[in-house]
């Protein structure tokens, strides 16, 4: 158990930049989701997501 463990820990850095780099595909199927069944769950996840996105926008330096 404590060798996956540090296999992930290991790993948690490329998982952070794929995530962040598929943030705005996340972000444009979840709105769609909001679309498709505009319930409160999906609100809140949008909103958190967009959020997020704007902050990392922000946050870039380019």
């Amino acid at each position: 158990m404590k060798k996956y463990i540090l296999m992930i820990k290991e790993k948690l850095p490329i998982f952070q930049k794929r995530l962040v780099a598929s943030l705005p595909f996340i972000l444009v199927y979840q709105a769609i989701l909001f679309i498709i069944s505009p319930i409160k769950l999906n609100q809140i996840l949008l909103v958190i997501l967009i959020v997020i996105f704007t902050l990392l926008q922000f946050a870039s330096k380019d």
